[in-house]
């Protein structure tokens, strides 16, 4: 094998690959990338949840083949490299990689060692703007479970049917969800690691312009981003039923501008971010939200102005639950709803999103 290619082509294509790279598993492959040269030169890299290979589309190929090169070795030699240019070529059993007068000489594993990565493309896809995926799992990801029994709990659900995409995280504590109108003609419900999915997302470009094509596969779902493919591994399992923990009752409903209600929460963390299971004190009366936070040594207290209908409230909650929520809201203003002091706080727009969160004892 042999081959010569623009340095930045080649490093771009091994920084996507090596997402799917990992160390510390039982499968010495995980650590290592694919070169496989045939019409096109492609790179390739896999765990136990993802799979991606990425095609350079303008290399030079003057002989076909394939290597394997652990990812530590080719991205810190590619990175170092003097030139713009770069050949690599198989030796002997080892692999030649060469740049202006840099050369290094380093062990590999033959091509045949590592799996074939099946990419189906196959049936039909459900075309989404890259930066709408994106979004939809940057502001329900939070709600994944980290650490836990539950391997459901650690994954998002996606939910396809007739022109709509819904994306559900939950914990136990907090429940996300986003909901999209996309042209589907799927009906299935899907979970897909959050550990994946957060790798993914660092493959998707900030355009709402350009587009993936998502393939429902038998194993997950695969990823069509043009020169790179990516492969999900789904979680086996069915999905905690949602419907059990959502209700529309409430007993005090809250309009509140979102940004100061964010500021403020924010400014408590000063104090208790060395506390976790400090909450934050709500207490609604009136047209006011009275928030404080009691620490052994420090006190924190602000008001703001809000529209109430219905009781007054007290309530407690983890501070960071409520920002993460707020901060993938777009709207200024933002309904919350209350049912009793120690269930859940209800914030939605009955429309795009909604986000549950349990209260904490106070």
């Amino acid at each position: 094998m042999e081959i010569n290619l623009s340095k930045t082509e080649f490093k771009t294509a091994i920084n996507i690959v090596s997402k799917a790279t990992a160390k510390g598993t039982n499968n010495e492959l995980n650590e290592y990338i694919l070169i496989d040269v045939d019409e096109k030169v492609t790179l390739s890299a896999f765990n136990n949840l993802l799979s991606i290979n990425s095609t350079i589309e303008t290399a030079s190929i003057i002989e076909k083949g394939g290597v394997c090169i652990k990812e530590h070795y080719l991205n810190n030699i590619v990175s170092k490299m003097p030139g713009d240019k770069i050949n690599i070529k198989t030796v002997n059993g080892r692999v030649v990689i060469k740049s202006d007068n840099a050369v290094f000489e380093i062990e590999c594993k033959e091509a045949e060692e590592f799996p074939e990565i099946n990419v189906e493309l196959t049936g039909e896809s459900i075309k989404i703007s890259q930066l709408l995926l994106k979004e939809m799992i940057n502001k329900t990801i939070f709600s994944t479970q980290k650490k836990g029994m539950s391997e459901i709990l650690s994954g998002e659900c996606f939910t396809f049917s007739k022109d709509l995409i819904k994306v559900i995280a939950l914990d136990g504590t907090r429940l996300s969800i986003r909901n999209e109108n996309i042209e589907c003609n799927y009906d299935e419900n899907i979970i897909l690691p959050a550990v994946a999915l957060s790798k993914i997302t660092t493959l998707l470009l900030d355009d709402y312009e350009q587009k993936v094509d998502i393939f429902i596969i038998d194993k997950g779902v695969c990823l069509d981003l043009g020169a790179t493919k990516v492969v999900c591994r789904k979680i086996e399992g069915e999905f905690i039923d949602i419907n059990a923990v959502i209700t529309k009752d409430y007993e005090t409903k809250v309009i509140i501008n979102r940004k100061m209600l964010l500021d403020s929460i924010d400014r408590s963390t000063i104090i208790s971010s060395d506390m976790e299971n400090t909450p934050i004190i709500w207490e609604v009366e009136d047209d006011k939200i009275k928030l404080s936070v009691n620490t052994t040594n420090n006190k924190w207290n602000e008001e703001i102005n809000c529209e109430k209908e219905g009781n007054d409230i007290r309530i407690g909650f983890n501070p960071n639950f409520i920002i993460e929520a707020l901060k993938a809201i777009e709207d200024e203003e933002i309904n919350m709803y209350f049912t009793s002091s120690i269930s859940a706080l209800r914030i939605d727009d009955d429309n795009k999103y909604l986000y549950i969160i349990m209260p904490q004892n106070i």
